[in-house]
């Protein structure tokens, strides 16, 4: 269902292109494996605030603050996840 869709690099929750859905990191991995799991990963609404002036760069202007979305930190943060070790 996800080959061939563009990366999000604008960090979308939803939007598309002509490929379709556009994903970004993150955004992936949760509609990837929600379907899996008991109790889905909810979005929350994200800010840009840590390494800030990074993200004006980044996003020549200001980021999309207050818009739902999923980092890697509440990946990290999840309790659908166990660590099952180090590498």
């Amino acid at each position: 269902d996800f080959a061939g869709h563009s990366y999000d690099a604008d960090f979308l929750w939803n939007n598309a292109d002509g490929n379709g859905e556009k994903y970004y990191c993150s955004e992936f991995v949760a509609k990837l494996i929600n379907p899996a799991l008991q109790q889905s990963l909810q979005t929350k609404r994200m800010h840009f605030q840590k390494y800030r002036d990074y993200w004006v760069k980044y996003f020549k202007g200001p980021p999309p603050d207050n818009t739902p979305g999923i980092s890697p930190a509440d990946l990290a943060r999840s309790h659908s996840f166990v660590s099952l070790g180090e590498l």
